[in-house]
């Protein structure tokens, strides 16, 4: 049992020792020789040792359960004494009520992102998601790690993410999206059934080192795996063939460019677009957004779409424009 929950059970403890002293002797010795006063009063000074003296003559019962109350009482409170001492000195009262505070901060989250490991790959998205003003709770248990987080104000849950009490802990049930950063595949798979478990419609999105371990995170429930080794390598293949067009790209998904990003728009079921083509939507006309790419509830995936496409509830719509005509028809449709 960590300190602070020990702390809490022996106050417990102490409270019922002095209320079954208290009512304890004033059964036995009866209320007309033992006030609950009285009885209060010397169970108390018999507790914490100080003992001036016996108030009334005690019978031979009284002094035996007086007696049971000294081998209990004294006991408990010099433990409890030594443990508030333990908690104090090693500052983990001040930990206690820092994690209530920071527990208090995660219930208020909805449609958030949970990130697990706050590696180099975890610290990345981290910053990131900061910049874009996403709300994001990382999971870690390394020590350095977490003052580091608190030092920038990062929500975080110091705990192991492979465990399910620390995933509903992150609220997983109102997340939007996991981020499985830790290095070891074993855990990813492990955390990626859980998360799976836990809230069927989450989207995963899970890192891997091994080759073939994708396949067992996407039978696992992963919508995505990467391979942070795979991705720099293609993205310097890209450079080197394909430099101006991967430059491009940088810049119009980069989020310091304001002037044209890329965004995807989730169309639900009051969406004023749904069951209407593109030409219908006036997507170009009001928002002076592109559309550059579709993709289906089931999966498929339209890129350039024409404009005689028609676009259904649950479908995903990939545009091209600048930051507030982008912000304004996401806005409209969530």
């Amino acid at each position: 049992m960590i300190p602070t929950k020990r702390l809490i059970f022996l106050l417990f403890a102490l409270f019922i020792i002095l209320v079954s002293g208290t009512i304890g002797l004033v059964s036995i010795e009866g209320a007309e020789n033992w006030s609950y006063l009285d009885s209060f009063y010397f169970t108390l000074i018999t507790m914490t040792t100080i003992g001036f003296s016996e108030l009334h003559p005690l019978s031979p019962t009284a002094r035996m359960f007086v007696i049971i109350l000294i081998f209990l009482g004294v006991g408990t409170t010099a433990y409890t004494i030594t443990t508030s001492a333990q908690i104090f000195l090693d500052g983990r009262l001040k930990e206690y009520f820092e994690s209530k505070k920071m527990q208090k901060r995660i219930d208020k989250l909805k449609k958030h992102y949970i990130i697990c490991g706050f590696g180099r790959i975890g610290r990345y998205i981290s910053e990131e998601l900061i910049k874009l003003d996403f709300p994001f709770i990382v999971i870690e248990t390394d020590k350095d790690r977490i003052k580091e987080m608190q030092i920038l104000d990062i929500k975080y849950i110091e705990g192991d993410a492979t465990t399910d009490s620390v995933l509903k802990e992150a609220m997983i049930e109102k997340s939007q999206a996991i981020i499985i950063a830790v290095g070891q595949d074993a855990a990813s798979v492990f955390i990626t059934l859980s998360a799976r478990g836990l809230n069927e419609d989450i989207y995963i999105l899970a890192r891997y080192e091994q080759l073939g371990t994708d396949q067992k995170l996407y039978k696992a429930g992963a919508n995505k795996a990467l391979s942070p080794h795979l991705v720099s390598g293609g993205r310097m293949v890209q450079l080197l063939l394909k430099p101006t067009v991967t430059d491009f790209l940088d810049l119009a998904t980069s989020h310091d460019m304001i002037e044209l990003t890329f965004e995807e728009v989730h169309i639900g079921k009051k969406s004023s677009i749904a069951s209407k083509s593109l030409k219908e939507s006036g997507l170009k006309e009001e928002f002076g957004v592109i559309v550059v790419g579709l993709k289906g509830k089931n999966g498929d995936m339209i890129f350039n779409p024409p404009s005689s496409t028609v676009i259904h509830e649950g479908d995903s719509i990939i545009i091209l424009g600048n930051y507030e005509q982008t912000k304004r028809l996401q806005a409209l449709e969530s």
